[in-house]
């Protein structure tokens, strides 16, 4: 699958998906989203993406069982700092194909992009 991404500029070897270009693909069944804040922010002010499943960053290591490490797989997280350092781990450790929602959340209210319950 190929779709346009960037270098994320703090984290080695992660690549960065705009909002917009992510939003084009919530209906690819082939795509796991994964959003790794906390229970709290996920149902908090910003919401979540409908199509994400919730795994919070310090639980990765023990559901590493739950994420297909050669499936498309886009994080998320409030900025999009915890996403791509969680991209980072997982590909430093054999997974395949992570990307990191440039901007996370934030950026994707900015512009108004659907989420849940909103």
């Amino acid at each position: 699958m190929t779709f346009k991404t960037t270098k994320n500029a703090n984290y080695e070897n992660v690549n960065d998906i705009d909002p917009i270009t992510a939003s084009e693909l919530m209906n690819n069944a082939s795509i796991t989203w994964i959003d790794v804040r906390s229970s709290e922010e996920y149902t908090g002010e910003l919401s979540h993406i409908k199509v994400s499943k919730l795994i919070p960053m310090d639980q990765i290591p023990n559901q590493l069982a739950d994420i297909n490490k050669n499936d498309t797989k886009i994080f998320i997280c409030r900025s999009g700092a915890r996403s791509a350092k969680t991209c980072q781990y997982l590909q430093g450790i054999g997974y395949t194909n992570c990307y990191n929602l440039a901007g996370g959340m934030i950026k994707w209210n900015e512009l108004q992009l659907p989420t849940e319950g909103k």
